[in-house]
C-alpha cells in the first residue's frame, strides 16, 4: 500500500539522517569525540499511520542544545562556576559556548538526497499499484 511504502521510506530517511549526524558531524568534523555519549544518543523514530507519518531524528542529551545553538552557562545556585582546565582550577561568573551545530547542517546538506529517497519510494509505490 502507498502509506506502507511511505512509512518504509520515512524509516530509511530517518536512519540515513541519524547515521549522517553520527558519522559526519559527531566523529570529529564539528565536535571531537570525548566519551561518545552525544554521538550514541542520536536516535531516529517514525510515528503515525496512514497519510500522517512523521520522522524524528534527535537526542535527549541535556548538553546537546548548547552545542547546537551556543549560549552562556551561568551558575544556578552560587555566584561562580568552578571547574578544571588542564589540571588548573578556574573560577568564572559565566562561560560562553560558541554554536557548533551538528543537526541543522546535516538536514540542510542532505535535503536533496532525502527528497530523492522519497521520490524514488513514491515512484516504486505507484508502479506496484
Amino acid at each position: 500500500s502507498l502509506p506502507g511504502e511511505m512509512r518504509r521510506a520515512m524509516e530509511r530517511v530517518t536512519l540515513f539522517l541519524q547515521r549522517s549526524v553520527r558519522k559526519e558531524k559527531l566523529s570529529g568534523q564539528v565536535l571531537k569525540v570525548r566519551t561518545g555519549r552525544l554521538r550514541s544518543s542520536i536516535t531516529s523514530q517514525v510515528s503515525g499511520t496512514g497519510t500522517d507519518i512523521r520522522g524524528r531524528v534527535g537526542t535527549n542529551v541535556v548538553y546537546a542544545p548548547i552545542h547546537e545553538f551556543g549560549g552562556e552557562i551561568k551558575p544556578k545556585t552560587k555566584s561562580y562556576l568552578r571547574f578544571q582546565v588542564r589540571g588548573q582550577w578556574v573560577t568564572v561568573k559565566s562561560v560562553k559556548i560558541p554554536a557548533r551545530p551538528f543537526m541543522r547542517p546535516t538536514f540542510e546538506e542532505k535535503q536533496a538526497k532525502v527528497t530523492e529517497m522519497f521520490a524514488r519510494a513514491l515512484g516504486e509505490a505507484v508502479k506496484k499499484q
